[in-house]
C-alpha cells in the first residue's frame, strides 16, 4: 500500500469515528449515585439513579417539604436534567447542588411541574458533586414518586 492510500484509508477510519462519537448516547452522569431522601415510602433513594425506568423512589403521602439527594462521588458537570416521574409528581420544586452534601444552592425552580418526562435545558452549567430534588408542592395528593434523575453535560 503506497503513502497516499494509507493516508486516505485513516482520513476515512478517523470520519467514521467522528460521525460514531457524534452519533453516541450522552453520558448519564447519575448513573450509579447514592442516594438519600427525607422519607422514603417506596423503594430506594438509589432507585432512581440506577438506569431502570421500573424502580422507583417514592416519599411518604402528603408531606411537603420532600427531598431526594444524590451524591454524584465526585464533581460533575451537567446542563440538562432529566426527571422521570411516576403518576405522583411535584409541581412546585427546587434543584440544588452543594458541595458537601449539607448546604444547598438552588439553581433552577419549576413553578409548574407537569410530571411524565421533565426535560430541563439550564441556562448555564452546573458543577456539584450533590444533586438534590427539593419537592415543595406535590401535583397529586399522594408523595413525590420518581423513577429515574438523569443528569447529561449538554
Amino acid at each position: 500500500m503506497n503513502k497516499k492510500n494509507l493516508w486516505i484509508m485513516l482520513l476515512a477510519v478517523a470520519m467514521i469515528g467522528c460521525v460514531w462519537a457524534e452519533d453516541a448516547d450522552p453520558v448519564n452522569l447519575a448513573l450509579g449515585a447514592k442516594g438519600t431522601a427525607s422519607t422514603s415510602e417506596v423503594g430506594k433513594p438509589d432507585f432512581v439513579a440506577d438506569g431502570k425506568l421500573d424502580t422507583r423512589w417514592g416519599s411518604h403521602h402528603n408531606v411537603d417539604p420532600s427531598w431526594i439527594a444524590l451524591d454524584l462521588g465526585t464533581a460533575k458537570t451537567f446542563k440538562t436534567v432529566r426527571l422521570y416521574w411516576e403518576s405522583a409528581y411535584g409541581s412546585e420544586y427546587d434543584l440544588e447542588s452543594s458541595e458537601d452534601g449539607k448546604t444547598w444552592k438552588k439553581f433552577y425552580e419549576q413553578k409548574e411541574g407537569t410530571g411524565k418526562l421533565e426535560n430541563i435545558t439550564l441556562d448555564a452549567p452546573v458543577t456539584t458533586r450533590y444533586f438534590r430534588f427539593f419537592g415543595k408542592k406535590r401535583g397529586t395528593p399522594w408523595g413525590y414518586s420518581l423513577w429515574e434523575i438523569q443528569l447529561f453535560a449538554e
